[in-house]
């Protein structure tokens, strides 16, 4: 007497595994995973059935051993077959499959070891669900194709996974994202024979996230799939920089935004094809308001904010090398990202994060300055603070008849630095001295135009300034371009002028001092209201005359120190009036 081995319940065509019944519109792709070995589970069969005249794919992938693959009819004939040898994809195609029963049978030659296999039988058979037909992403390389991006929506009965396919040239480390989802999907990498890999698999809508190291060169699958029923979007990104910023979960930090630093800044670059996006992070602590600005550009790069899960929130394209610009209201506390992506081209730019959404920290809320008129309005003057927690201060102005400026800042206490903007934020010229030394600026020739002036702090506590811009060149609105009164010794200094109106909104005088002594300063023949301030060699007031109506202003400042001093002489309101000034 002999004893046999009892087949596994799927080892006989008469128990299949049931599939279902496939249609174009509601089930067009099955999938099941399981294992044959050729001595204790020699072969598996599955059942499935088409109402239709019928394409079909089927896939065996992911193997670890040689098995085969057949189709076959109702009474088990054979339709087809695939017996590749070794690990390779077993996959059957046939144009016009008959409405019917059909059955797979997948079987292992005698005494060959156990394999794990993925099925796939599709009636689209053009799509890519099926590994065979997987979407290429390209080969990528670290100069010109560092990242590779594919969007895509998986999940329902209609649509089970995607399959996509890359290429690397050359041994590498990867790191692979999945991200934007509204439900529960996974993905795997797949090496060559489609086997498993790497794979994410969190749970939820969190983003997905794995790190591949040491692969070698050749041929790659990235498998999509829904863990429920529920279709939902998604974004993969596969980077050969794992550390790259390319990557959501790579994202630089911008750190936490509260009340006392509301507004943060990171200059960068992005460019097509090399470097095609950056992506930042950042937390709310409690629900805020937050605008994002992005400026500084020579091309088009976009900007976009994305919640938790990389789902897109707000996001700006306004074409060119156009200032980005977007408000996202009420969100609640928690992490946001940020991504910025080229458009066209190369460009460098600048990142504006802000919870004080009014604020003129950014460039979109820039503070609207008069319109600059050789001979009718041209200088203009405006006083305030940046530093510490208000990071820096945007003004606007616009141009009407082409030329050079001038522009000072004055009056620190720290060291500020200012920048002339064109009308998309690229800097034109700069002032950058150290410490609180005056900056002034002297622009190139300007054509008519929107600029843009940025009062800016690298690090340091707050300070206040006082901003000067004129389109005079040589007149005396400026404080870098005062009368010379000379060296105060033992004779007065004099001098005189007129001042008041918009063409005409003050006079700056100079003086030295060779040694410390007291100073009087002296402004008579007012017919109107006018007033003195007197600056140390930084700008700072040391002192000023502030008499009403057409008074004399007369004061004394007592142990000034040897160095330069400026004079303002200035209008209180809309006054007019000629004016002598001494100082003794």
């Amino acid at each position: 007497m002999s004893v046999s081995t009892i087949p596994t319940r799927d080892d006989l065509i008469v128990n299949a595994n049931v599939l279902g019944t496939l249609n174009a519109t509601t089930l067009p792709t099955v999938r099941a995973v399981d294992s044959v070995a050729g001595t204790t589970d020699a072969q598996d069969y599955y059942r499935f059935t088409t109402t239709v005249t019928s394409a079909l794919r089927v896939n065996l992938s992911g193997l670890d051993a040689d098995i085969d693959i057949q189709l076959l009819d109702v009474n088990g004939a054979v339709v087809t077959s695939s017996v590749l040898p070794f690990l390779s994809f077993e996959t059957m195609a046939r144009g016009s499959l008959v409405a019917g029963d059909y059955f797979i049978r997948i079987f292992a030659l005698p005494n060959r070891n156990l394999s794990n296999y993925d099925l796939s039988i599709t009636l689209a058979a053009t799509s890519d669900d099926s590994i065979s037909r997987a979407a290429p992403m390209g080969t990528p390389n670290a100069t010109t194709l560092p990242l590779l991006r594919q969007s895509g929506v998986v999940g329902g009965p209609t649509d089970i996974q995607d399959y996509f396919s890359f290429i690397l040239a050359a041994p590498t480390d990867m790191r692979i994202n999945m991200t934007g989802l509204s439900a529960d999907v996974d993905f795997q990498l797949l090496d060559q024979f489609g086997k498993f890999i790497v794979g994410g698999a969190n749970s939820g809508t969190t983003n997905e996230n794995a790190l591949a190291t040491g692969l070698a060169a050749g041929t790659y699958y990235v498998r999509t799939a829904a863990f429920g029923t529920v279709a939902s979007a998604y974004e993969l990104s596969i980077a050969i920089d794992p550390t790259s910023d390319d990557l959501l979960s790579n994202a630089f930090n911008l750190g936490t935004l509260t009340t006392s630093t509301p507004t943060v800044n990171h200059a960068a670059d992005v460019a097509v094809g090399t470097d095609s996006r950056d992506y930042y992070r950042f937390t709310l602590s409690t629900l805020s308001d937050v605008r994002i600005n992005l400026s500084g550009m020579s091309s088009d790069a976009d900007v976009s904010l994305e919640d938790s899960f990389g789902r897109i929130i707000a996001s700006s394209a306004a074409g060119g090398a156009g200032i980005e610009n977007l408000l996202a209201s009420g969100l609640a506390a928690g992490t946001y990202f940020i991504r910025v992506g080229a458009f066209s081209g190369a460009t460098n730019y600048l990142l504006t994060v802000s919870t004080a959404a009014t604020s003129d920290d950014l460039i979109s809320n820039a503070t609207v300055l008069p319109t600059l008129t050789s001979g009718t309005l041209p200088t203009a003057r405006t006083s305030s603070t940046a530093g510490g927690s208000d990071i820096q201060d945007y003004y606007r102005f616009d141009l009407t008849t082409a030329g050079s400026l001038r522009f000072a800042v004055s009056n620190l206490t720290t060291d500020l630095n200012v920048q002339l903007l064109d009308q998309f934020g690229q800097v034109i010229v700069s002032g950058t001295q150290s410490g609180n030394t005056i900056e002034r600026v002297i622009t190139p020739d300007l054509a008519v135009g929107t600029y843009y002036i940025r009062v800016f702090q690298l690090f340091g506590t707050s300070s206040n300034y006082n901003l000067e811009i004129t389109t005079d060149f040589n007149g005396d609105d400026l404080i870098g371009g005062r009368t010379n009164l000379g060296t105060l010794a033992s004779t007065s200094l004099t001098g005189s002028g007129s001042v008041g109106g918009a063409a005409d909104i003050q006079d700056y005088f100079s003086i030295t001092l060779t040694s410390t002594r007291n100073v009087r300063f002296l402004l008579t023949g007012l017919t109107a209201d006018l007033d003195v301030q007197v600056f140390n060699s930084f700008g700072n007031l040391v002192g000023s005359g502030t008499s009403g109506s057409t008074s004399t202003e007369d004061f004394t400042l007592n142990g000034l120190l040897a160095g330069v001093y400026y004079i303002r002489i200035f209008p209180f309101l809309s006054a007019i009036s000629n004016y002598s000034l001494s100082v003794s």
